[in-house]
């Protein structure tokens, strides 16, 4: 089944990112990301105190977007050349809970085959966009717990695990439409590698700890295109439409697929979800029979005929009609004891 070899590629999606990070299930909470002033141990008197620790979490602002831009080049352990970019779009409207993820470059086609990898997620769906798929451009997973258990979500904390302020460059100065406070940075750590030496400044919101606008080039022992090297790279972070009217659209390529999934019922109990191409997958606690009787009584009176039944004890192949279109259930046994398994294709695809 083609949704088997989609979800492959989708865990080698979200596979370790070597140079430009790595995955994130979830935002870090505040804690993890920045810990609270009082935790850091007190200054001896006579000594200055250590700087306060970067902070402001995405997941505490309404709504945002933010690009991220990296490049970098170098030579490997044999002298040869290594190059690798990315070009990150996040968008977030995280009281409705709709995200948009696009990135581009170098260093996705490394992961995943592809020049673009683009994720929309809308509460508890994500859709995953393939262009270069004519056929099904649009893969959809569903999540009970987490609605951000499939999306690759930027964290700069994450890429960037230390950046201490240094000198006070200018203060009030405002950048994309926030008034901040803009730095030197003094110290950095990053799990890209051994830095030997850097520059960077980062601009700081007056009123808040978030991170507005992060800059910066360094040079060292890092991997580059998935090969350990030594070289440069250089980088742009901006954090733009804080708690503004940023609206997620649907994207046009999963429309007929949404469409399509509506006029399909579902348990309540459904788990496991997945959808492609015409294919829906789900199990459920509900015994074989219980789950043939729904689809017989929810289908038909959906306007669906019931054209073609067959089954062995806990198996059941049902086929439905309505007009041209044709729904086959296939429902039997899961891989763990007390579940079922139903498999929907819609032939119409």
């Amino acid at each position: 089944m083609k949704i088997v070899t989609l979800l492959s590629i989708f865990a080698l999606l979200l596979s370790a990112c070597s140079l430009f990070g790595k995955p994130s299930t979830s935002e870090p909470t505040p804690e993890a990301a920045a810990p609270a002033a009082e935790d850091a141990p007190p200054a001896e008197e006579g000594e200055e105190a250590p700087p306060e620790p970067m902070g402001g979490t995405l997941d505490t602002l309404d709504s945002y977007r933010l690009t991220f831009k990296l490049s970098a080049e170098g030579k490997n352990e044999l002298g040869n050349d290594l190059n690798e970019t990315l070009d990150l779009l996040q968008e977030a409207n995280n009281a409705d809970l709709t995200y948009h993820i696009k990135r581009t470059g170098a260093q996705v086609e490394l992961e995943t085959g592809l020049d673009t990898e683009e994720i929309y997620v809308f509460g508890d769906k994500t859709y995953v966009l393939d262009t270069f798929e004519t056929d099904s451009p649009c893969t959809v997973f569903f999540t009970e717990e987490n609605h951000l258990d499939f999306a690759y979500v930027f964290a700069l904390e994450e890429m960037f695990p230390t950046i201490t302020q240094g000198e006070l460059l200018e203060e009030g100065v405002e950048v994309n439409g926030v008034s901040t406070n803009h730095y030197a940075v003094e110290a950095l750590d990053t799990y890209y590698g051994s830095m030997e030496k850097f520059t960077a400044e980062i601009w700081v919101a007056q009123d808040g700890e978030q991170v507005i606008r992060f800059s910066g080039e360094a040079e060292g022992e890092m991997e580059i295109a998935g090969e350990p090297g030594t070289g440069k790279m250089n980088w742009e972070y901006n954090l733009t439409d804080i708690n503004q009217s940023v609206e997620v659209a649907f994207p046009e390529l999963c429309q007929e697929q949404e469409t399509s999934m509506s006029e399909i019922p579902i348990p309540d109990n459904a788990t496991n979800r997945e959808t492609d191409e015409g294919y829906f997958v789900f199990d459920s606690t509900d015994s074989a029979d219980v789950l043939a009787e729904y689809y017989k009584t929810e289908l038909v009176n959906g306007g669906w005929e019931l054209t073609d039944e067959l089954s062995d004890e806990s198996l059941y192949i049902l086929t439905f009609t309505k007009g041209e279109r044709e729904l086959q259930v296939e429902i039997g046994p899961g891989e763990d004891e007390g579940i079922t398994n139903v498999i929907i294709t819609d032939f119409s695809y």
